[in-house]
């Protein structure tokens, strides 16, 4: 009787952790993309630690769902002009359907402007109590990103 107790027990956490149904494979280590003629890049990185790293990180730009991200960095392209990224984390019903952005989900907006040819860096974190998007300079984000791998759907579109 205790063997199907403990078995519940554990795929219950792991379902509640957030440790099934999000890809987490990596891909290859940074490497510098060029801009595309006309439009702004923007990275998003997410460096791995201790504390949070089982949130799945979704990450809005403009109103529309770009991507979710577990650790590593993605790069978009943007026109010039306006923006604004929302980073959300579903927190334990991540793995439920939900509304808008996850329904009571934590979540963090952040505007910024673009120039055609700028380079945005956005450091994106979870901790215990929030989710957090902020802007990085790009000398800082550079060094932040360097040994960092491409998450999974964050190659540039």
């Amino acid at each position: 009787m205790r063997a199907p107790l403990f078995l519940v027990i554990a795929l219950s956490g792991c379902l509640g952790l957030g440790c099934v149904g999000y890809e987490s494979t990596l891909g290859p280590k940074f490497a510098p993309t060029a801009v595309p003629a006309g439009r702004s890049l923007v990275y998003l990185y997410r460096p791995s630690k201790l504390v949070g790293w089982a949130r799945p990180i979704h990450v809005v730009v403009d109103g529309a769902e770009r991507l979710i991200m577990v650790r590593g960095y993605a790069v978009i392209s943007v026109p010039p002009g306006h923006h604004q990224v929302t980073v959300y984390s579903t927190d334990l019903s991540q793995n439920f359907p939900t509304l808008g952005y996850g329904g009571g989900a934590d979540h963090t907006n952040l505007e910024f402007d673009t120039k055609e040819g700028d380079t945005a860096y956005f450091k994106v974190r979870s901790t215990l109590s929030a989710i957090e998007v902020q802007n990085i300079s790009p000398g800082d984000g550079k060094s932040d990103i360097e040994d960092l791998h491409l998450t999974p759907g964050g190659a540039l579109r």
